[in-house]
């Protein structure tokens, strides 16, 4: 029951974005998304979408060492900082 209070809490902090002509603009216009793959550019064009329109500070959050070269080449934090 822990767990399961925990996965919920967790998911909370989810947000869910459609797909839609904002983010595709972002992907053309943003020379690095060009160079990467179609998920990471889509990712990453969220992640900027999101940048302009909250006042948070955002966080990426991966494994993928291509992501993380992206984001910090973006100038986002990211984690873990740990490999």
């Amino acid at each position: 029951m822990l767990k399961e209070k925990e996965l919920y809490n967790l998911l909370e902090e989810v947000n869910i974005r459609i797909l839609d002509e904002n983010i595709t603009e972002y992907i053309k216009l943003k020379k690095e998304l060009s160079k990467c793959r179609t998920l990471d550019a889509i990712h990453m064009a969220t992640v900027l979408e999101f940048k302009d329109n909250i006042e948070a500070d955002i966080k990426v959050c991966t494994r993928d060492e291509r992501m993380k070269k992206l984001a910090s080449k973006m100038h986002f934090i990211v984690l873990p900082t740990e490999n």
